[in-house]
C-alpha cells in the first residue's frame, strides 16, 4: 500500500494535522465567541475536530490519485495505458498495458455496476469494463448479457444489477 500511495508516516501526519488543527480552531473560536465566563471549549473542540476528519476524507483521494501519478511520472511511466476486454466461452479476458488476467467463469462471482464502470469480481480479483467504451446502450446490453450467460447461476444471482440492466430473467 505504501508503495501505491506514498509513505504512510505522511498519510497520518496530514490525517492528524486537520484534525488537530481543527480541533484547536474549533477551541479558539468557542474561546472567542462565548459570551458568558465558562467557554464551551469541548463543543468547539469537538466539531473543529469532526470538520477537521471531514476535511482529510474530502482531500485523502484525490491527494493520493496525485501521490501516485507523481511516483509513476518519476519513473517515465504512463497512466495512459491501453484497456482490453473479451468474452471468450471459456474465459474472462482483461489486458492492461502489459499485464494480462485471465479468468475461467466458474472463477467470476458476480456483474455489479459502480459509477461509469461495469465490475467482474472474480475470486476477489476486480476487473473493470469502463462504460464509455460502448457506443450505445444497447451494445453495454449485449455485453453484459452475453457475460452473464456464460456466468454460474449462483454469480448470476448475485448480479442483480446486471440481470436488472438487461432486462433477463435470473
Amino acid at each position: 500500500m505504501a508503495k501505491q500511495n506514498g509513505s504512510n508516516a505522511s498519510y497520518w501526519a496530514i490525517m492528524l494535522g486537520l484534525v488537530l488543527g481543527g480541533l484547536v480552531a474549533g477551541m479558539a473560536a468557542s474561546f472567542l465567541l462565548s459570551n458568558d465566563s465558562s467557554p464551551h471549549y469541548s463543543t468547539g473542540g469537538s466539531l473543529g475536530a469532526i470538520a477537521g476528519g471531514t476535511a482529510f476524507i474530502l482531500i485523502r483521494r484525490p491527494l493520493m490519485v496525485a501521490r501516485f501519478k507523481k511516483r509513476f511520472q518519476a519513473r517515465q511511466q504512463t497512466l495512459d495505458l491501453p484497456l482490453r476486454m473479451e468474452i471468450t466461452s471459456d474465459h474472462l479476458i482483461y489486458e492492461v498495458g502489459g499485464v494480462t488476467q485471465l479468468a475461467r467463469w466458474p472463477a467470476v462471482d458476480e456483474l455489479f455496476q459502480s459509477h461509469d464502470y461495469w465490475i467482474f469480481l472474480a475470486q476477489a480479483h476486480s476487473m473493470f469494463a469502463p462504460r464509455r467504451f460502448f457506443v450505445n446502450a444497447e451494445e453495454e446490453r449485449r455485453f453484459v448479457r452475453e457475460a452473464l450467460a456464460l456466468m454460474t447461476p449462483e454469480a448470476r444471482s448475485r448480479s442483480v444489477e446486471a440481470v436488472r440492466f438487461t432486462g433477463a430473467a435470473s
